[in-house]
């Protein structure tokens, strides 16, 4: 790893989370219009990736992306996340339904047809999984006690303990990782760095989890899920973008690549933390 490298990876996620931390601390509803842009850009990047598709309903797709943001920002109740949730897939549904009987009325080859579910089906990986951040957010404090109550714990324990596992996994598998664990998808990838990256996402939750005063069965959960979901949901990303022969989703952030590689394990990781809040609860 060379030292220019690292300190172009490290000044940009600095500049990342001061952005992020800064969003999370404004009024209302300044985190969610972040949490927006990053979803559209994300959803433009991956049509970039298949772009050689020779259809994508790309302006239906950010379309829906912004409606499940919007349903996640408006939901009052978990019941409210769930019904409206319902009705955007349903009509998410419809329109896929109208898109493709559209073009095989056109005749459109095979891999149009891909392309068009490829894209929609974008819409529900950045807009519905990633929008689960805002429930976080809006979950404040919720189900816990402790000192940093007055913060939005659930959402501090999907990004922080994300962020230092991934920080860990790149640092130990640089510098000691040999056996790579996922070598077609993901070559950069080590059994090191990857389990030291679930040792670092797990005492990170639990550092958190505790200082709020979660209680014990949530706190271990958030622990031992954070790393490997966020380590699932980083080969799924990978797995895009070998598919599109890409090696990196964009170039927004130096060092660390585009929109899509900077949140590719909070897609997952925020609907599994959202899933703990929701037990939490009872």
């Amino acid at each position: 790893m060379r030292a220019a490298d690292l300190e172009r990876r490290t000044v940009t996620a600095i500049v990342y989370a001061v952005v992020v931390g800064a969003a999370i601390v404004a009024p209302w509803p300044t985190f969610a219009v972040l949490i927006a842009v990053l979803a559209a850009l994300g959803y433009l990047e991956l049509r970039a990736l298949f772009r050689y598709r020779s259809y994508q309903p790309w302006l239906v797709g950010i379309v829906f992306v912004l409606v499940f943001i919007a349903v996640h920002l408006f939901s009052e109740t978990p019941a409210d996340l769930t019904i409206w949730s319902a009705a955007g897939i349903v009509a998410f549904g419809v329109v896929a339904i109208m898109v493709f009987a559209a073009e095989a009325a056109h005749r459109r080859p095979y891999p149009a047809v891909l392309g068009a579910l490829f894209t929609l089906l974008g819409a529900l990986y950045l807009g519905l999984a990633f929008g689960f951040l805002i429930d976080l957010w809006l979950a404040g404090g919720d189900a816990t006690r402790g000192w940093l109550a007055p913060l939005p714990v659930w959402l501090i324990l999907a990004l922080v303990p994300t962020w230092v596992g991934d920080s860990v996994a790149y640092l130990v598998g640089s510098r000691i990782g040999s056996r790579r664990i996922a070598p077609l998808i993901s070559p950069g990838k080590t059994w090191e760095g990857t389990l030291a990256g679930f040792g670092g996402a797990a005492a990170a939750a639990l550092l958190i989890a505790v200082s709020a005063g979660v209680r014990t069965g949530p706190a271990l959960l958030v622990a031992v899920l954070v790393g490997p979901v966020g380590f699932a949901g980083d080969l799924f990303e990978s797995s895009i973008k070998r598919a599109a022969g890409a090696k990196d989703s964009g170039t927004l952030f130096p060092g660390h690549g585009g929109v899509l590689d900077r949140i590719d394990s909070l897609i997952l990781v925020a609907p599994a933390v959202a899933l703990v809040l929701a037990l939490a609860r009872q």
